[in-house]
């Protein structure tokens, strides 16, 4: 996928110039990573979700920050948590700025472990899919009924990937198996059903009885 400008740029690179700590959060699949690494290309880059960097990482989490050099953007930092600590007494010894450039999706995993131990230090910036002057740049056809049904996703607009097939794999990639983890859900049948409700009701003011009578629970 070619690297397209996105709007929050000037601010991440000014933001950058004073703080030790950058965290993007935002949905999986809107772009984070591409755009930490388009802005901050002289930074060492890693991903947790490389199941063997995420074992060093939690196995070994002094360790694992040290072979990097100076600058580092950490992917999906939320997968080991205990990074946030050593993290923490990394930057208030080296005063760095944009020393670590942290990136996830799962929020409230990513906010809790900034909140409790990178206060001060980060600043925090969410990183949401496409907005329409973005999306006005690509090929894809731009009027209001394609903009609803195609939705702001990047790789839809810049790789020109079918609609109903992305999403389709976005729900058993990325909704599923999120969703799951995060709330303990067993019946996934349940859940499938539930998407399709709020899907059918987007827009309408929601009503949690017409929800759980309508998903059978």
């Amino acid at each position: 996928m070619k690297y397209q400008t996105r709007q929050m740029e000037p601010t991440l690179k000014q933001l950058a110039k004073s703080y030790p700590v950058i965290v993007l959060s935002g949905p999986r699949q809107s772009g984070k990573s591409t755009l930490a690494r388009n802005v901050f290309k002289k930074h060492q880059y890693v991903s947790l979700e490389d199941l063997d960097e995420r074992e060093f990482a939690q196995s070994d989490p002094r360790g694992f920050l040290q072979q990097f050099e100076s600058r580092v953007i950490i992917d999906e930092v939320q997968n080991v948590p205990s990074l946030f600590s050593y993290i923490q007494s990394i930057v208030d010894k080296n005063k760095i700025k944009a020393q670590f450039v942290l990136t996830g999706s799962s929020q409230l995993d990513l906010l809790e472990g900034v909140s409790q131990s990178l206060a001060g230090r980060a600043c925090i910036l969410q990183l949401l899919p496409l907005a329409y002057s973005e999306q006005i740049r690509t090929k894809r056809p731009s009027s209001i009924e394609d903009q609803i049904f195609s939705g702001s996703y990047p790789s839809i607009h810049f790789d020109q990937i079918p609609v109903t097939h992305w999403y389709h794999d976005y729900c058993k990639s990325y909704l599923e198996r999120d969703v799951r983890k995060l709330l303990n859900i067993k019946d996934l049948g349940t859940f499938q059903i539930f998407l399709k409700m709020c899907a059918a009701r987007c827009g309408q003011v929601i009503n949690y009885s017409s929800f759980a009578s309508d998903c059978g629970i």
